[in-house]
């Protein structure tokens, strides 16, 4: 399936569009710069729930698909329509999808101190690696002082993550890395609170959670350059450290639920549980 107009809405995306025509922007040489209304922002996310996409692009390209469509149909001497940006989103649809693969590797942290007992930690899906820093080759000195301004805190005792994965570019790659990650802190997180009695008595600003993500997430080429002048945070991280020693205690119950969860008919959730098989 290709993109195409929700139902009704079509007539909505095109008065919209034509709003977008009218308020471009171009500099001396007549390039496109940009688009002079103020609620141009607005008009682009109304536009993208107007929208189906191919099922197989994940929701966090559609607003790039849709910005770039409409930014170059407004380079040509096309109307700015709902027939010509279709055109448009429909072809990128069709090279992001077509589009190579590459590996990555995401380096972030979770907020147990490291020990030993993680190189041996059954139900550990492929494509991670754990440590107690992180390893030289990964290039992280550029986003050091902008972590700084950020005023998150830092790592701490936090043990360093990697996780591997294939991806068509680096915002599908940091994501597909977070979702394997919280995943994995979902079977811990589920095991560890279900122990727990007295869940809501705790103070606000402390995390339920005792596995929760670092601040910082940064994502390599295999060989450890950046992949990327991006950087990925969590703008409400806490410091939340804890031992690791009660991941050992949980394994058999984390075995049963990924069981379970593997064969459940939920298709819709994220891909590391559709793809996930577990014997």
């Amino acid at each position: 399936m290709c993109a195409k107009w929700v139902k009704d809405k079509e007539n909505k995306a095109l008065t919209l569009l034509k709003q977008l025509e009218k308020s471009r922007v171009y500099d001396d040489t007549g390039n496109l710069k940009g688009w002079s209304l103020i609620e141009s922002h607005d008009y682009f996310a109304a536009i993208e729930s107007y929208l189906e996409f191919n099922k197989e692009i994940p929701a966090y390209e559609y607003s790039s698909l849709i910005r770039s469509a409409i930014g170059e149909v407004s380079k040509t001497t096309k109307p700015l329509d709902c027939k010509s940006v279709l055109g448009v989103i429909t072809r990128k649809e069709n090279d992001y999808i077509e589009g190579d693969e590459f590996e990555y590797i995401l380096v972030t942290s979770i907020s147990c101190m490291y020990s030993e007992i993680f190189k041996k930690m059954p139900n550990i899906p492929p494509g991670f690696k754990f440590s107690k820093s992180v390893p030289k080759k990964f290039d992280r000195d550029k986003f050091k002082s902008k972590w700084h301004q950020l005023e998150f805190g830092r790592e701490y005792d936090y043990t360093i993550v990697q996780i591997k994965v294939t991806a068509r570019g680096v915002h599908e790659g940091a994501l597909k890395a977070l979702d394997k990650l919280d995943l994995l802190r979902g079977y811990w997180n589920f095991c560890l609170n279900y122990q727990k009695v007295t869940l809501f008595s705790r103070p606000f600003s402390t995390p339920i959670n005792m596995v929760t993500r670092g601040p910082f997430h940064t994502l390599h080429d295999k060989s450890g350059k950046a992949a990327s002048e991006l950087y990925w945070y969590d703008d409400n991280y806490t410091q939340n450290l804890h031992g690791a020693g009660k991941l050992t205690e949980i394994q058999p119950a984390v075995q049963k639920y990924r069981r379970l969860l593997s064969k459940h008919p939920y298709v819709g959730g994220s891909s590391e549980i559709r793809g996930e098989r577990v014997d």
